[in-house]
């Protein structure tokens, strides 16, 4: 099925989709690690550009550079600096995400994206990303307080909400869409999510020691793990990514909406 699309439509697909109609975990990680290795530039100039912000924004909360009107109470104050102390994060990350799954998807349908054609999609497109992201938390978040099985069996089953808001402009309705799409694939996306564990595991790993060797390991050591978080996420969206790729393929036979996309 996946070949006659391929020669009906002239998608180049990755060889491990192209010559299997199953989801594979291995299928998934090759398939990463290729388009990851093809756009290793823009990717980590994604991340780095993704954690400009909240660093710039902690960078001048250390240096004092952040004053409060006088005509405010002190609390209000600590509000008003912890707002973006807690929000620049997880924005800069679903921007980033966002990014990183316009570019993958251009990839796999045989195309380049620029850094600079992923930077503005990212930015497109992060409205969808944001809520969708946010209500799979709270959905995600109701269940690990339940009982913990629950949660982990909810955020298997929303795991490519993210792609599924900026690829199809969904909001609430990408829960549901995602569910449609992990259903019956959940042990594999359960080796899938493990191995991204240990992947991000590494990169801090790598990340500790250096923060730890800068001049100034205090202030310096936002930077390093701010700047391994959003590479930590690269990798995390590319993966999902492809795996949003494949089960639509393999779920819906041609994927003409996937080869299609941002054009």
């Amino acid at each position: 099925m996946l070949r006659a699309f391929r020669r009906q439509y002239g998608i180049r697909l990755p060889v491990a989709i192209a010559n299997s109609d199953r989801f594979g975990i291995g299928d998934v990680l090759r398939t990463a690690v290729a388009v990851y290795g093809r756009n290793v530039v823009a990717l980590l100039g994604l991340a780095a550009l993704a954690a400009g912000p909240p660093v710039l924004w902690l960078w001048l909360l250390d240096a004092g550079y952040i004053p409060y009107p006088d005509v405010i109470s002190a609390e209000a104050a600590a509000v008003l600096i912890a707002a973006p102390t807690a929000l620049l994060p997880p924005i800069c990350g679903y921007w980033l995400q966002t990014g990183v799954t316009y570019l993958v998807i251009r990839n796999l349908r045989g195309g380049r994206a620029t850094f600079h054609a992923a930077a503005a999609q990212g930015a497109r497109g992060m409205v969808h990303a944001t809520v969708a992201s946010v209500l799979t938390g709270v959905v995600v978040g109701v269940g690990m307080l339940l009982l913990i099985v629950p949660g982990v069996v909810l955020f298997l089953m929303l795991w490519v909400v993210l792609p599924v808001a900026v690829v199809e402009r969904r909001f609430a309705s990408a829960l549901a869409r995602s569910h449609e799409l992990t259903r019956g694939h959940k042990w594999s996306l359960l080796g899938l999510v493990f191995l991204l564990i240990v992947a991000y595991m590494l990169v801090y790993a790598v990340a500790t020691p250096v923060a730890l060797q800068t001049p100034n390991p205090q202030s310096h050591a936002i930077l390093v793990f701010m700047l391994a978080n959003m590479i930590g996420l690269s990798i995390w969206g590319t993966v999902v990514t492809v795996a949003y790729h494949n089960l639509r393929i393999i779920k819906e036979g041609d994927g003409t909406a996937v080869a299609r996309v941002f054009d």
